[in-house]
């Protein structure tokens, strides 16, 4: 049996959850430990099946709880080398696993492809996962896109993709403006257009859903996605947008599966 979830997704906390075969990998917690086991809980994972943990980079909303999580479940944690220099001085009870972006690796049950984002976090990494035949692309916390995470996605039946800002919002909010050149820079995070037009440059490709992630609370707004979904996406795999730390449950399907839907099944979580 295979089932992934959306633990949580947006501005407080991301998590993600695989399972295959009775083993589970987590990629990223930026909930504490108590949260994290509740929301598992309620989607029906076992977290004593989690054999690893992927960290994509150091921001607390992804990392707050991830040393604490790895030290309860006795596992690993995989990160860029470069991270885990540093948490190995910080840290040094930690199990790390150092890697290099750049190439598929061996994970117990899966291989994941680590690759670089461009974000203002040192070493901030995305990964493609592979489970059998089934490949995940995870694209979030970056300010721009390049052909590697194109490749990836490709080849992916699933994607996760964050769509973090309308430009319309981000500008006429309160935020500092240091602040909003920040988000909207290279090293920042990925509007709503810029996910949108990314998916579009697919072209023909396995693709069957797209999960937007890491919506902003301040700057964002799941009609205004769905907006921009319905006017300019040309491809046609179920969508899903995941907002305001909503938990989305993703269950395994088959080959020519006829309960997708087209794009206009969104969702906020629960």
């Amino acid at each position: 049996m295979f089932r992934y979830a959306v633990v949580g997704s947006g501005s407080q906390a991301n998590a993600y959850i695989f399972e295959s075969q009775g083993a589970s990998v987590l990629v990223d917690n930026g909930f504490s430990c108590r949260e994290l086991l509740a929301r598992l809980d309620r989607l029906g994972f076992d977290p004593g099946r989690i054999r690893s943990l992927l960290l994509t980079h150091l921001h607390s909303d992804h990392f707050r709880g991830v040393l604490p999580l790895a030290r309860r479940l006795g596992i690993p944690v995989v990160c860029h080398s470069g991270i885990a220099r540093r948490l190995a001085q910080e840290a040094p009870a930690a199990r790390l696993i150092p890697v290099s972006p750049g190439a598929w690796q061996s994970g117990e049950g899966f291989e994941f492809y680590p690759f670089l984002t461009s974000h203002d976090s040192p070493h901030s990494m995305g990964y493609a996962l592979r489970f059998s035949r089934r490949t995940f692309s995870l694209i979030t916390d970056t300010g721009r896109l390049n052909p590697e995470m194109r490749a990836l996605a490709r080849q992916s039946e699933v994607i996760f993709l964050e769509a973090n800002y309308d430009p319309e919002l981000l500008e006429g909010g309160d935020y500092p403006r240091a602040l909003k050149r920040r988000i909207a820079s290279e090293t920042g995070h990925l509007s709503n257009g810029e996910a949108v037009d990314f998916l579009n440059s697919l072209g023909d490709c396995p693709l069957r859903r797209v999960y937007f992630c890491h919506l902003s609370e301040n700057n964002n707004d799941p009609q205004r996605l769905e907006g921009v979904i319905n006017e300019r996406l040309t491809l046609s795999p179920a969508v899903y947008i995941c907002c305001r730390g909503g938990m989305i449950a993703g269950e395994d399907f088959l080959e020519g599966d006829k309960n997708e839907q087209p794009h206009g099944d969104f969702s906020a979580g629960f």
